[in-house]
């Protein structure tokens, strides 16, 4: 499977009020660092499943990579319960 989307807060992903394009560092007394950068908004995955029903439950099992930010994420083992997303 291949997936693509998108995701923020607010208005617009590209708002300086946006959260997810801001981190904060402290360290009381000396340093209080909030820090606004860039993220992209468009993250994709891919990778390969299975889906099958088991005692009448719908178990899904994926095994995917993610990209955020135009960086490749190491892959992941998902397993989920039911058939929403």
């Amino acid at each position: 499977f291949y997936d693509v989307g998108t995701a923020w807060h607010g208005s617009s992903p590209y708002s300086d009020a946006n959260p997810l394009n801001t981190v904060t560092v402290s360290s009381p007394p000396v340093l209080d660092l909030t820090v606004r950068y860039f993220r992209d908004p468009i993250v994709m995955g891919y990778g390969t499943g299975i889906r099958m029903r088991l005692l009448g439950y719908f178990l899904r099992v994926d095994y995917a990579t993610g990209i955020e930010t135009r960086k490749t994420q190491s892959p992941k083992l998902h397993f989920s319960i039911g058939m929403d997303f």
